[in-house]
């Protein structure tokens, strides 16, 4: 009984006839059956063999009929199936593989957790080191306390992120860091007011319709007035100083795209002396209405700030302060 289904066992197959030791010097020994006979006869309730004469007659076995003249058939050969081993040595004493191992469960209709994603984080010479598997409790990563003053762990809260597990999904979070977690795109994002993203060593943060008050026009002592006009920009983005407060600010005026990136031809805002973007990084697409926000294909990426658990697939990377993290499904390595 396997998962509550029944399952019907083939019938045991005759024990193999086998005369008592010293009973008989020859072949065919007196009192054996006789010649051309099976050599597998039903077994005796008695264990003894019977006589001879209580054996019926039998036509010649295949093998002894006279066979047409031709080519003999090519053999056929079948792997021989080994008998379930519940000790897991790997050995059996049914080589015919014909006895079916009765119990255990149907794990099929259990739900079993297992480590299905490994977590690697990027190295200072731009390699991928394993860190092992994030079981199925999920998996806590932060610094410790005393290695606070080592490059890049200084950005790290003690208790900075979370992997856990949703059924077969793995799920990141953060757990009230200082600077956040924030998932490399892959594709355009939309984005969303007060959204705040990464590119290199700049922390940004997009907002809608940088509106402006009304105001009245300066005038003279003379009476005359002063002339020019707002314009008012559809979005901004501000760049947050390390204080954590907004510093420069950039309209984004552009219908098309608004191109972001170190420097050079076709850059719209320069985040210059920044060795981490590349000369044209990322883009603000404008449609519709709507702002999206794009990677360039640039060496480092674009990294977004998750603000709730977010779902990660395979490859993806997350960034929390100076480190980088990246998921690997296990059954991919």
């Amino acid at each position: 009984m396997l998962g509550g289904k029944s399952e019907a066992l083939a019938p045991s197959p005759p024990p193999q006839y086998s005369p008592p030791q010293g009973a008989y010097s020859g072949y065919p020994p007196q009192g054996a059956p006789p010649q051309g006979y099976p050599h597998q006869p039903p077994a005796s309730p008695f264990g003894a063999a019977p006589a001879a004469n209580a054996w019926p007659a039998q036509p010649p076995p295949a093998y002894l009929a006279p066979q047409a003249q031709g080519p003999p058939p090519a053999p056929v050969f079948e792997t021989p199936r080994r008998a379930f081993d519940p000790q897991g040595n790997g050995t059996s004493d049914d080589d015919n593989g014909q006895t079916r191992f009765i119990g255990g469960g149907d794990i099929s209709k259990l739900n079993i957790r297992r480590a299905a994603f490994s977590l690697q984080i990027l190295d200072t010479n731009g390699q991928w080191s394993d860190l092992g598997p994030i079981n199925a409790q999920g998996r806590n990563v932060g610094r410790s306390m005393n290695s606070a003053n080592v490059p890049g762990l200084a950005s790290m809260a003690v208790r900075h992120l979370k992997f856990t597990y949703d059924r077969a999904k793995l799920k990141v979070e953060d757990l009230g860091s200082l600077n956040g977690v924030y998932l490399r795109i892959t594709e355009p994002v939309e984005l969303v007011d007060g959204m705040r993203f990464r590119i290199g060593g700049q922390l940004i943060e997009f907002h809608r319709e940088d509106s402006f008050d009304q105001v009245a026009p300066l005038v003279s002592e003379e009476g005359e007035e002063f002339f020019s006009r707002d314009v008012e920009a559809p979005a901004y983005l501000d760049l947050i100083r390390p204080n954590g407060r907004p510093g420069l600010r950039f309209p984004i005026v552009n219908l098309g795209a608004t191109v972001i990136g170190r420097e050079g031809p076709g850059v719209n805002i320069a985040l210059i002396n920044d060795p981490s973007v590349s000369g044209r990084h990322a883009q603000i697409r404008r449609e519709d209405g709507k702002f999206f926000l794009e990677d360039l294909k640039s060496r480092n990426g674009t990294y977004i700030n998750l603000l709730d658990p977010r779902e990660l697939n395979s490859g993806d990377v997350v960034q929390a302060g100076l480190v980088f993290f990246r998921v690997v499904d296990q059954s991919r390595m």
